[in-house]
């Protein structure tokens, strides 16, 4: 049973992440001890990475969602990425699995302002702004920069220069126009099962990337189904995902 889709699971805290163990190849009870050890490293001395709700449990489903990966070919990508906590966090996985995280991010923050519906929540232009060697000293220090590539400048345009196959996606962008255009360029290129956002508590961000009408002319088909869209996971408020090459 999937974990996110079982409504009677506790959250995905560090007990139940140990406890959920393949032991198939290094997924075993030692090895996610140990990853679970690390990430709580990366929690302690980078709290900033918990301000925009990445609780230490949306750590532990985007484990879960690079595990499902460990028998797909394709590198991970990271659109978004801030002060590099959550890139850490990837990139030793990444390392586990022989695979290869490409990080796309502008390093000067939001590209321009958003306004909410209610008038009074926004995004600032230049928000989330973190320097490039900044993020690097910390995936350096708590992850495996060695899988990484960094990939600096506004995604409108860096993406186009990246025919990337990736297993699995993950998008903190914010903004509803950033997170189009990542998807309308990964999506399509995506062989995983699993494409993450965050996000998931704004209504007008869930909307813009469910619309039918956007994904009808985009990719000529309907929404995929999704898990946690709207209300994320009761753990992980603002994170859900996209289902490709479901049964």
């Amino acid at each position: 049973m999937c974990w996110e889709t079982d409504s009677t699971r506790n959250h995905l805290d560090e007990h139940h992440f140990r406890s959920r163990t393949t032991e198939d190849s290094f997924d075993t009870f030692l090895f996610r001890q140990e990853l679970c050890k690390r990430f709580e490293l990366i929690n302690r001395n980078m709290p900033q990475h918990l301000d925009r709700l990445h609780s230490p449990p949306c750590g532990y489903h985007i484990a879960e969602g690079l595990l499902f990966t460990k028998n797909v070919e394709g590198p991970i990508v990271e659109c978004g990425c801030f002060k590099g906590a959550m890139t850490a966090k990837m990139s030793i996985l990444c390392k586990a699995m022989g695979k290869e995280l490409y990080v796309f991010d502008s390093f000067q923050g939001l590209p321009h302002d958003e306004l909410f519906n209610d008038g009074i929540n926004k995004w600032r232009k230049t928000q989330f702004s973190c320097p490039r060697n900044e993020v690097e000293a910390a995936v350096r220090k708590y992850g495996e920069i060695e899988v990484c590539h960094f990939v600096e400048g506004f995604f409108e345009n860096t993406l186009q220069d990246y025919d990337l196959k990736p297993s699995m996606v993950f998008i903190d962008v914010d903004l509803t126009t950033s997170m189009r255009t990542c998807t309308e360029h990964f999506w399509p290129r995506l062989v995983g099962p699993r494409f993450y956002s965050h996000e998931a508590r704004i209504k007008e961000y869930v909307e813009a990337l469910l619309d039918r009408q956007w994904w009808n002319d985009k990719f000529g088909r309907n929404p995929p189904p999704h898990v946690g869209c709207g209300t994320g996971f009761p753990d992980a408020p603002a994170l859900c995902y996209l289902k490709k090459n479901y049964n």
